[in-house]
């Protein structure tokens, strides 16, 4: 059952999935709104945190919006040093909305880094297609215009913290004095303004992470790739970076694809979640992640929460 509202930006919906008949608050995506796509998640989360038995919110009408990135058909094979031909890609194919937040998980070696580096233009795919907004691209058009964070921080030592997020900027030809108003912005939400200053041999590791997260949502677009950032992380500063990176998806409106090992990192940042198989690697499970944000420490412990959980650990134990 579905209800709209009269102005048509929002409608309640019956979920059907874990939690059968609870509301799940949907956004039509289908029609035209003049709020922009944070305000209205941001409209969503008030709502739900004044009426508990809203489980989640999500985009309708998905099948008619343009992909912000698409995966086709993707294969990707290597020859070993030893002579040997790996496939480390399998007919890859996916999509990721623009203002959608979504993780893949998988186990290791399914090439789920080997496909973040082809989509931001590291390396250029056996076959298959590549779509940024409808348009298919190469990896050359595709390198610079992606933003992409690696596992580790690289920070150059001898550049300071802001000096080291507005790396990308000054790459692109952005004026050194605007790239700093920039970064001093962004440093400000993300708690880092007191170490702008700072080189990286004086920063902690959360920090060191903070910063080149400043520098891929700096440099990059509208769409930002994370290559299991946060993985070498403490559990508690690992939290605490759970909130940078939301902060910056919802005050930068960008669209993220992270790759995770971790399945609770993967429930609480994102809207939806891809499950890879063992090598070679292809999408075989999907999981829609209807909780409201932020999903707090009882959200955590709550019931829906641990049935995706579970339900994603099974799936992970079937594709190994």
């Amino acid at each position: 059952m579905r209800c709209f509202f009269n102005n048509g930006s929002f409608a309640l919906a019956w979920k059907i999935g874990d939690v059968q008949g609870a509301p799940l608050l949907v956004w039509d995506s289908g029609v035209s709104s003049d709020l922009p796509l944070f305000q209205i998640r941001e409209a969503c989360v008030s709502l739900l945190s004044k009426n508990p038995k809203y489980i989640g919110f999500r985009e309708m009408n998905a099948e008619t919006q343009t992909y912000a990135l698409e995966a086709r058909n993707i294969y990707q094979s290597y020859q070993t040093s030893a002579g040997m031909r790996v496939n480390a890609l399998q007919s890859v194919s996916f999509g990721v909305y623009p203002g959608e937040f979504v993780s893949i998980i998988g186990p290791s070696g399914a090439g789920k880094s080997t496909l973040l580096g082809l989509l931001a233009g590291l390396e250029s795919q056996t076959s298959g297609e590549i779509f940024l907004q409808n348009r298919q691209v190469s990896a050359r058009q595709r390198l610079g215009n992606v933003g992409y964070m690696p596992q580790k921080d690289a920070l150059a030592p001898w550049r300071t913290a802001i000096d080291n997020a507005i790396a990308g900027l000054e790459v692109q030809g952005t004026p050194r004095k605007e790239a700093k108003t920039q970064a001093m912005e962004l440093f400000r939400r993300m708690g880092l303004e007191d170490f702008a200053r700072t080189y990286p041999y004086a920063l902690s590791g959360g920090m060191r992470q903070r910063v080149a997260l400043a520098r891929s949502a700096l440099a990059a677009g509208d769409l930002l790739l994370l290559d299991e950032p946060f993985g070498a992380l403490d559990a508690l500063t690992r939290s605490d970076m759970h909130k940078w990176i939301l902060e910056v998806w919802q005050s930068m409106r960008k669209t993220i694809l992270l790759v995770t090992h971790d399945i609770q990192e993967a429930l609480v940042v994102s809207d939806r979640i891809l499950v890879m198989s063992a090598r070679p690697g292809t999408m075989n499970a999907e999981l829609q992640v209807d909780l409201p944000r932020p999903r707090t420490i009882e959200i955590q412990s709550g019931r829906a929460f641990n049935a995706m959980r579970e339900q994603l650990a099974k799936k992970l134990e079937t594709t190994v």
